[in-house]
């Protein structure tokens, strides 16, 4: 039984931000403010995960890892170091993505779910997942458990569109 978490882990902050068709304006500012505290801790050292449900856009309407990349190296995260890894890569790219992220030669690593397990970065101390409602319950707790490995606190937000106020 597994009653503590590792001696000197730090607490998991977590946040949710759901866009509501009634309600647009106020998702879009803490999105901007979530993404200036991502940039901050980036600048003092730290690494994030972003993660996105698609690997390839299928339609406007949710988020891919290629089309989050294009967004964010074009966008707010224009100064940093991003890379992508997804399921459709082959074994050796995804390990050669995953040395260098480890390594601190990417400060951000766009990805699918397939970060859930298996992936320790100690650095990697917060996490964006676009589209939070296409994840289950279970993967959003998984991926949650990629941040804050080492000593530094993590930090999660989770953005969703839905109509149903309950989802969130």
């Amino acid at each position: 039984t597994i009653r503590h978490a590792p001696p000197g882990r730090q607490p998991v902050q977590s946040y949710v931000v759901a866009r509501q068709e009634d309600q647009p304006a106020s998702a879009d500012e803490k999105r901007a403010k979530w993404w200036e505290f991502f940039r901050e801790k980036l600048r003092s050292g730290r690494q994030g995960y972003v993660i996105a449900p698609l690997v390839d856009q299928a339609g406007d309407e949710v988020a891919s890892v290629a089309a989050t990349f294009e967004n964010l190296s074009n966008g707010e995260l224009a100064d940093f170091r991003l890379d992508v890894v997804h399921g459709r890569m082959s074994a050796a790219e995804k390990q050669t993505v995953m040395d260098s992220f480890r390594a601190g030669q990417t400060d951000v690593l766009i990805a699918t779910s397939v970060v859930e397990v298996g992936v320790d970065v100690p650095n990697a101390t917060m996490m964006t997942i676009e589209d939070g409602q296409r994840f289950g319950l279970a993967q959003l707790h998984q991926l949650r458990g990629r941040v804050s490995r080492g000593t530094q606190p993590g930090f999660v937000c989770v953005f969703a569109t839905t109509e149903n106020t309950t989802a969130v």
